[in-house]
């Protein structure tokens, strides 16, 4: 019965070392690393950068203007340039959109109303380095303002250029001063008072003076050669003075404004025509005072011609 126990004993001690013997030689020849619990994490995917190509420029044609800050009835200039050099187009129509606020004097058209309008004109392919048109242009009531032009060559590009224009109020305010305390003066009570009679004065009321045109000749003027003069009239009263011009030349216009003691008239254009000519230059004021000057203006055909 011992020899049994014995036999048994050792059976199951044998039965054990064989079955825990190889778990612990698999577990030190295989490393954990080779049974991942969580699945792999995919690196995320950069897209290349891709930098987008430039759209060219279109240069033939410019719409520029010296000065984009101006005063209220202050004079600047607008300057439309097309550039017909190794440009397949025959011609350029351009619409130019005055907004309210921009007086435009352009080739002998007006945008005065101060309510906005349009203008429209065509630059035709020429010799030289290109086509230049140049307005008058008046800012008439302070604010900023935006000037389109449309413009559309022959079998040719088109577009829009636009420019802003800010309008300021040509009035400094005046600075508020300081009261001075006025002392209190105690005037004694002196008996009797004596009666003081006080002469009737009667206002003399001067005579209206008339306007006094300032320029003295015009000068002279060349076919197929931009023109430009000013013209000033001022009245000795400080009244408003309004001015106009007949008698111009084929190419040449005139656009003129008023003013409190002084108006303004510009001749600009291109003459197309020799000869000599009588401009008939006209100023008023709001109280009937007028006054005319007769200038003559010679347009030769070059500038060696002294006839």
């Amino acid at each position: 019965m011992k020899n049994q126990n014995i036999k048994r004993i050792i059976a199951v001690f044998c039965f054990t070392i064989g079955i825990v013997t190889p778990f612990f030689i698999l577990k030190n020849l295989i490393p954990v690393s080779a049974y991942p619990l969580t699945p792999p994490v995919t690196p995320p995917i950069t897209p290349p950068t891709v930098t987008p190509t430039p759209t060219p420029t279109d240069n033939h044609f410019r719409f520029i203007s010296y000065k984009t800050d101006v005063l209220a009835n202050e004079r600047f200039i607008l300057n439309w340039v097309w550039d017909n050099l190794s440009n397949p187009a025959s011609s350029v129509t351009f619409t130019v959109t005055v907004p309210s606020g921009i007086s435009l004097n352009y080739n002998s058209e007006q945008c005065r109303s101060g309510n906005g309008c349009e203008i429209t004109y065509t630059m035709y392919k020429g010799v030289g380095a290109g086509q230049t048109m140049v307005a008058d242009a008046f800012g008439l009531y302070p604010g900023q303002y935006t000037l389109a032009t449309r413009y559309s060559e022959v079998n040719g590009s088109s577009g829009v250029q636009m420019i802003n224009i800010t309008v300021r109020d040509n009035v400094t305010p005046t600075p508020t001063s300081t009261p001075t305390p006025i002392p209190t003066i105690v005037v004694p009570t002196v008996t009797p008072t004596p009666t003081i009679i006080i002469p009737t004065v009667t206002p003399t009321v001067k005579p209206n003076r008339k306007p006094i045109i300032d320029i003295k000749s015009l000068p002279r003027g060349m076919v197929g050669k931009p023109y430009y003069t000013l013209i000033t009239a001022t009245d000795p009263d400080k009244d408003r003075v309004y001015m106009n011009i007949k008698g111009l030349p084929r190419g040449l216009a005139y656009g003129c404004m008023e003013g409190m003691g002084m108006g303004r008239c510009w001749i600009y254009g291109t003459p197309t025509t020799i000869g000599n000519y009588s401009i008939r230059i006209k100023a008023s004021d709001n109280r009937g005072g007028e006054t005319v000057k007769n200038l003559p203006l010679k347009i030769v055909k070059s500038s060696k011609d002294t006839k």
